[in-house]
Formats: C-alpha cells, structure tokens, sequence
C-alpha cells in the first residue's frame, strides 16, 4: 500500500488515506473554495490532502497548485479524470479546466458531501444523505444547502429541501447573518419591513429600505435553501450583530445559547418536498417580543430543525424502502444538532452513518468528487 502520509512537502503532507470500493483510472478531485482539499486516486485508494483555507486568495492558490502536482508526482501518477464542482466561478473549478489531456467530470456539491461519508462508511446501496451547509450550486441554477437527497455513489435525485428564501446582496447576506434574518422575516411578515428591522437593530433604516427594494425586484437576491444561513438568520434574531470574522460564526454563538434541559419544540410543516420552518420563525418572533430567555429559544430551535429534519427522513424512508442514512456538510459541525437528529433517526429505525476520517465540511468534497467520478464509470 502506498503511503503518502510522511511524505516531505514544503505544505505539509497528505492528511488522509481513504480506501475506495472500486478501482479505476486515476482520478482527481478538485473540491470546493474555502476550507477544501484534493483527492488523487491510485489503485483503489484515495489520497486527500491538508485543507486549504481560501483559494479565492493568490497564495492559496499556488500552494494548491503545486502541492497537487507534488502529490501526483509522488505517487507517480497523472489524471485521466478531472472531477470538480457545478459552479463555474470556483478557483478549483477553473483550475480542473487547465489539466492537460484529462476528462472533465463535473459533480455537483452536496452529491459530493453525501458520497464521501458514503466512502468513509464502506456504503455502496442507496441511501438517504442529510446534506445541511452554507451553499453549494444545485442542478437548477439555485444555491443549495438544506437538501435531502436519495443517493447512490453515482447518482442522486433532490428528494426534499429547507424552505428557499432570498440573499440579499449574495455573498454580503453570507458575511452578515443581519441581512438574511432581514429576508427571512419580511417573507413571514407579510413584506412589513418595520417590523423587521425593529427585530434587527444592527440594520440601519437606509439599509433595509436598500435590501426591502433588492427582495422586491429580486435583484442580486439569488434563491437559496441553506440551512447554514437560517442558523445564522435565527443568530441575528438572538443577538449577533455585525459581519461575521469566520465561517460559522454566527451558527457557533447560537449554539452556545442553548439551554440544557429544553425538549420544547416549534411548529413546522412539510408538504410537496418542502421542510418550512416558517411557523418556527414566526413563534420565535413572538418569544422574542415576549421577552423568553434566549437559551430557551436556541434549544427550542436546534430541536426543531432535528425534529424536522427527523420527520422528513421517516417520509422517504418509508416511500422509498431504504433503512440508512448519512449527514454531511459544515452544519453537522454543531454537535446539538448532530446528536438529538442521530438520536431521532436512530429511533425511527435508521442506521446513521457521519464522518470518521474527514470534517463533515468542505473538506470532504474532494473525496467525493472523485469517487462519484470512478462509481460513474463502473
């Protein structure tokens, strides 16, 4: 078996070596943008590098560009596929099309999140993969981040997602969790922009009638379904202001609000493929007015999102005859809500699987890419 792990590199060695259910052609994986890695295949093993923090940045990127062909030179190998991401701005994505002499293979996110815990946990039949994240580019042009996905290591259908609400600004509305909570709660306030912004102090008048006219001409306003963003949205409401100094910032802060002891739930609904957690919003609103304890609330609103989550699994498992289930993405982070969904699945009849070997964010993408790639071929 060849081991790369104490390879000599000026950027440190590879981090893991991942054992794959099938051989091919060599095959590598390209990730995401921030806090990514890539994947090279040899012989029935994958190797997945350090993580790179932002190859949005110059530097990053080179170190990137030479640590993958360092890694390929040391394994003695060049890649007939090239797998990458749907979105086409991504550096990695830009960088699989200067490979020379390689196929393209493109694979869209949280497909990738899903097969690469299905790589980790030796599973190759269908399954129903939780993929919850900031956003990932979806097959319908929308930014993806709450999905629930009937998935097979080559294939996938969107069985269901969180309810889509707007991005003020794109990218601002990831940076400061203010400006989604602003467009979360207009769509459940029947558009009352004063009463939105009276939720949110952090935003000054002038501002939310800027982004009040954005969301009323969907302008720069793209649709997305993240559940990372409604942790931050639900953040906002209970207190952060300001843009956020790293991902899941905000998320982190909410978590650590929770009380203990609270099995309390909020309402939600599900109907035509879609989890609204809209009714929990709203009630939220009213604890807030009603001067509830915070802690009350962040645990009333993890259990939730578990309870919700938990109730559509049980849907399609039952639909679709499948008994297991596997979480991926940055939001699986939050142990909270890890445990009490693992704990809900578990006692509707549902074998979990989560990541033993990568983080549950971007890091894994490149593993999955490149086994999505190779079970493509099979």
């Amino acid at each position: 078996m060849t081991s790369l792990r104490n390879m000599p590199s000026p950027h440190g060695p590879l981090a893991e070596t991942v054992p794959l259910p099938f051989d091919g052609p060599v095959t590598l994986g390209c990730g995401s943008d921030t806090g990514t890695t890539f994947c090279v295949t040899k012989a029935g093993e994958a190797f997945v590098s350090k993580r790179f923090a932002d190859l949005g940045c110059y530097e990053t990127y080179r170190q990137f560009q030479e640590s993958v062909a360092e890694a390929t030179a040391a394994l003695g190998v060049t890649p007939a596929i090239v797998a990458h991401d749907l979105h086409p701005d991504y550096a990695s994505t830009r960088y699989a099309g200067l490979v020379p002499g390689a196929e393209l293979e493109p694979v869209q996110h949280h497909h990738a999140h899903i097969a690469a815990c299905m790589v980790e946990n030796n599973l190759e039949s269908e399954i129903i993969g939780l993929a919850f994240d900031g956003m990932g580019l979806g097959t319908d042009g929308t930014l993806w981040g709450g999905e629930f996905l009937l998935c097979s290591l080559d294939s996938f259908t969107r069985a269901a997602h969180f309810k889509q609400y707007r991005l003020p600004g794109g990218d601002q509305a990831t940076l400061n969790p203010e400006r989604f909570a602003f467009s979360c709660l207009l769509a459940e306030l029947d558009d009352n922009a004063d009463a939105a912004l009276k939720l949110l102090p952090g935003i000054e008048p002038e501002q939310g009638q800027v982004m009040h006219r954005m969301l009323r001409r969907n302008l720069r306003s793209p649709i997305t379904s993240s559940a990372g963003r409604l942790f931050d949205a639900v953040s906002a409401l209970l207190g952060f202001h300001g843009p956020v100094s790293f991902s899941g910032e905000a998320a982190i802060q909410l978590q650590s609000l929770a009380a203990k002891g609270i099995d309390d739930e909020y309402a939600f609904v599900f109907a035509d493929g879609t989890l609204d957690f809209g009714p929990m919003i709203r009630e939220i609103i009213s604890d807030i007015q009603n001067d509830v304890d915070k802690g009350r609330i962040s645990a009333m609103f993890h259990n939730t999102v578990a309870a919700g989550a938990a109730h559509v699994c049980e849907r399609l498992a039952t639909q679709n005859s499948i008994g297991q289930a596997a979480l991926s993405g940055g939001v699986f982070l939050n142990q909270l809500l890890k445990t009490s969904l693992t704990k809900r699945l578990q006692s509707s009849g549902l074998e979990v699987y989560t990541h033993s070997l990568l983080s549950p964010g971007d890091a894994c993408i490149s593993l999955g890419q490149a086994a999505v790639a190779l079970a493509r071929r099979e």
